[in-house]
């Protein structure tokens, strides 16, 4: 009777412990629809994650990582900035450019929570910092974006999950391309 229970308890903490495991998501798919124009003025941008980990969400004890966050933001932002204010982004710009305004973006937070895939959708999070520099390379204008959405999971295939992710960074855009002050700092 002690062997079959000392077995079930060795079971149950095998099963514990690959179901807590961590899992790597796949990059979303972003639609490159970035077009520069000549008659467009140039902003340099920079997108950084500063989040110190990489980890994206949870669901139940499964925790997901996914590498490459500020490179996905850094392409919607740079898709939004370009079609919504008609501006060009350098996206490499030295600190030495002659560019007269530099965008310097830091994800601060992106995650998502789930209880349960089956009863319970995900809470996502998403704060990101925002500092204009002028041509001088001094702070003129800064701000932090947070934003909030709740979705479905994707069960049982959590690759799909990156959904989730994607919606939050597209969020972002949105609210830092809509910043009126933001706007007017740049002249647009």
């Amino acid at each position: 009777m002690k062997n079959t229970r000392l077995g079930v308890q060795l079971l149950c903490s095998t099963v514990v412990i690959f179901i807590s495991s961590c899992a790597t998501l796949p990059q979303p798919q972003v639609n490159d629809y970035y077009s520069p124009k000549e008659s467009y003025s140039t902003i340099g941008l920079m997108v950084s994650d500063d989040r110190g980990k990489s980890t994206v969400g949870s669901v139940g004890l499964t925790s997901f990582n996914m590498d490459g966050l500020d490179t996905i933001f850094s392409s919607i932002l740079r898709n939004d900035l370009n079609s919504n204010w008609n501006v060009n982004l350098d996206l490499n710009y030295a600190h030495d450019s002659q560019l007269h305004h530099f965008i310097d973006v830091s994800i601060q937070s992106c995650s998502f929570v789930s209880v349960d895939a089956l009863l319970d959708d995900a809470d996502g999070e998403c704060s990101v910092k925002l500092v204009l520099r002028d041509s001088n390379k001094k702070s003129v204008y800064s701000e932090t974006y947070i934003v909030n959405n709740n979705m479905r999971v994707s069960w049982p295939v959590m690759s799909k999950n990156t959904k989730i992710v994607k919606d939050l960074l597209q969020r972002v855009s949105v609210k830092i391309y809509d910043d009126n002050t933001l706007r007017q700092k740049l002249g647009l």
